[in-house]
């Protein structure tokens, strides 16, 4: 009975979502039925001798038929709406669960729901048997728990960072758990690129009375190269971000200076604590929480830190040393491990990718071994993945967001550095057999080490992702190394691709870098075209710097009056850097074209703005303009002023200036300098994302 009431229903719908898609068939149909029931019915009713119920019938019928015309396609809008609706649903849930490590579209986990180890804390004996007690640690359990509570919206980034094994994961999850209710929404990106998309996407963080909270672990350069200022303020608005890092990483980035991490750069800059983020120190425990400690883990003797202590890092290390000797194929499989994670690839290595390496490994640890399938099971089942008394071992098993595979243990990635170099035939192998997205993780990773040709290599593949967004953050990463090997040419297509990206930001900081590329190869139409497309979109962070650029490159080309009207538009945009850097130019142009009070009044405005290279720079041109007029108290005072700047580039000429004008004064020598726009890295300093300077 149940089942033909269902089939019933299920009948009705049908034709309900029928009627509603059809509904201009329905209305012919309805309509016409009804017309020619009705049309029977009247002519019943004239006839004589017709009984009464036939004709009720009849009119039944017609009324029955004109209200199911209404109400059938009103009852297929409502379940089609509630299907489209469930759709959009399963397309959001889809959507989130591939990009996050834990949950999906309106199911994402609660705080009280997570472990230590889903935040990234090595599992141990003592995590997989839940007893693994947090040991405080002063005054950085303070210091992290302060920062997490700044109140928002505009919510804080807070960024943890420190040597391997400093205890990083740990502190920052108490800290988490300390400050946040147990029913906050947790979301666990699984990568900055992860995050950027469900930032920017209307399949976007959660909301809810307090803040979310967004966690990355041990974040990468890849990572931050996607948090572009867009990204991290719509995450703000809604969640906390907090993040781990190595010490090391983090250095590689800020020491680097170049275009290729500017992004990661300004990222960082945006972390707690005026950009330095918490730096947590890699020390023994002190007496009181050695004390702690061992009351709390009995039998354990703590030497170097807690973390390191409990995952047998000391047992590990001695392990993995005597490999060579005890175990060569096993230590082979772990080097090429630990390898893949200096390169730069963040995600498991499959056994597949593992034995292909291994194939790259093995002679050089021991000669004579056969590279064997054999051979490399029994290496890595019976020593790189056996754990030492801890529970960790060297290689562990691991699904990260996708193909289950093998990690190596930070402390052996650590301990690598500088200890050993990267197998010089890695690099081509793993781009080989990388998928796109894991190839711009190397990119940025040879380019680190310095290893242009394989980032260049990786940059290329990367490019080609079916993925818009991420083919095109490559392809602007790939014309930045291009273009600084002289591929000019080859940097221009590159930009061109990443100018196509849907991300406004990044659009506009392509084509600007697609005018440069154009400007370097002589094609100055092209290139006014391409600075005028980046000028017109007003965007605050690059349409300055693109009035900026393209005034220097007309005024080396003699477009003067053009120059002056792009460094005009520059200089209205009072953008704190780069319009006082217009102006500086325009001092200079003005200078040399004779207009020497326009240029002194352009020159006093930078030196008004404060800024700390131009304004100094101004201060030194307005004094050799001043003393070219003859105005030496006021030149002497000009100079004076960039001497008291300190600036390295110019104070000293301006102590010379000042030397020249003394003696003038004097009646000893003549003035003899010129004023001059700012030099390469000064009036045009490579922005966010990476931009070639044009002038020098």
């Amino acid at each position: 009975m149940a089942d033909r009431e269902d089939a019933r229903r299920s009948t009705a719908t049908r034709l309900a979502v029928w009627a509603r898609r059809h509904l201009t068939i329905w209305i012919t149909v309805a309509t016409t039925t009804q017309a020619a029931l009705l049309a029977i019915t009247t002519m019943l009713m004239q006839l004589p001798g017709q009984s009464d119920s036939v004709i009720t019938a009849c009119i039944g019928i017609v009324l029955l038929l004109a209200a199911l015309s209404v109400v059938l396609p009103l009852i297929g809008a409502r379940v089609e709406r509630k299907a489209r609706t469930a759709e959009e649903l399963d397309d959001k849930r889809r959507y989130v669960t591939t990009r996050v490590l834990r949950g999906s579209a309106g199911e994402l986990p609660r705080l009280g729901q997570l472990s230590a180890t889903d935040f990234g804390v090595t599992p141990t004996q003592y995590t997989t048997s839940g007893r693994d007690p947090y040991v405080p640690r002063e005054p950085d359990d303070t210091q992290i728990r302060d920062a997490l509570s700044a109140p928002g919206p505009p919510y804080p980034f807070v960024l943890v960072w420190g040597n391997t094994k400093a205890g990083k994961s740990r502190i920052t999850a108490e800290a988490i758990r300390a400050v946040f209710p147990e029913d906050t929404v947790v979301l666990l990106p699984a990568s900055g690129a992860a995050l950027a998309e469900l930032a920017l996407s209307d399949k976007a963080l959660p909301s809810g009375e307090g803040p979310a909270v967004v966690h990355l672990d041990d974040i990468t350069v890849a990572d931050l190269e996607v948090l572009t200022p867009a990204v991290l303020d719509a995450v703000a608005r809604q969640a906390v971000l907090v993040a781990t890092m190595t010490a090391g990483r983090r250095g590689q980035i800020l020491k680097s200076g170049t275009d290729s991490t500017r992004v990661a750069r300004t990222a960082l800059s945006r972390a707690h604590r005026d950009g330095q983020g918490h730096e947590l120190v890699f020390r023994p425990p002190t007496d009181a929480e050695r004390e702690q400690a061992e009351a709390l883990y009995p039998g354990e003797t703590f030497r170097g830190s807690i973390a390191e202590t409990l995952v047998g890092a000391i047992e590990l290390f001695a392990k993995y040393k005597a490999g060579p000797d005890d175990d060569p194929a096993g230590c082979a499989i772990v080097q090429a491990a630990v390898d893949c994670r200096r390169a730069g690839l963040t995600r498991p290595v499959t056994d597949a990718e593992l034995s292909r390496l291994f194939a790259l490994y093995l002679p050089a640890i021991r000669a004579g071994v056969p590279a064997t399938p054999d051979t490399f099971q029994q290496g890595l089942r019976t020593w790189a993945a056996v754990p030492v008394s801890s529970q960790v071992a060297l290689l562990t098993a691991d699904t990260g967001d996708g193909e289950a595979g093998w990690k190596a243990l930070d402390h052996i990635v650590s301990a690598d550095e500088g200890a050993r170099p990267i197998h010089p035939g890695l690099w081509a192998e793993l781009i080989s057999i990388v998928n796109p997205s894991d190839a711009r993780a190397i990119m940025y990773g040879a380019e680190n080490r310095g290893e242009r040709e394989h980032a260049i290599a990786a940059g290329r593949k990367a490019a080609t992702s079916p993925h818009l967004e991420e083919a095109a953050v490559s392809a602007g990463y790939l014309g930045i190394l291009l273009a600084g090997q002289g591929e000019v040419e080859a940097s221009a297509d590159a930009f061109r691709q990443a100018a196509r990206s849907q991300n406004a930001d990044r659009s506009s900081m392509a084509t600007l870098q697609l005018g440069i590329a154009l400007s370097n190869q002589g094609k100055i139409e092209a290139a006014t075209d391409a600075f005028h497309q980046v000028i017109h979109s007003r965007n605050p962070h690059t349409a300055p710097l693109a009035a900026l650029v393209c005034g220097k490159m007309l005024e080396e080309h003699g477009d003067l009056d053009a120059a002056q009207d792009a460094y005009w538009q520059a200089i209205r945009s009072y953008h704190p850097d780069h319009a006082p850097r217009a102006e500086l130019n325009l001092g200079a142009l003005l200078a040399h074209a004779g207009e020497l009070s326009a240029a002194g009044e352009a020159f006093r405005r930078v030196i008004a703005s404060n800024h700390p290279d131009s304004a100094p720079h101004a201060a030194l041109n307005l004094g050799i303009v001043l003393a070219s007029r003859g105005e030496l108290e006021a030149a002497e005072q000009a100079f004076r002023h960039a001497i008291a700047s300190g600036h390295p580039r110019h104070a000293p000429p301006a102590a010379l200036g000042l030397d020249q004008v003394l003696a003038l004064r004097r009646g000893e020598a003549p003035f003899g300098a010129t004023p001059d726009g700012g030099s390469e890295g000064d009036e045009v300093p490579p922005p966010e994302g990476g931009v070639p300077s044009t002038s020098g």
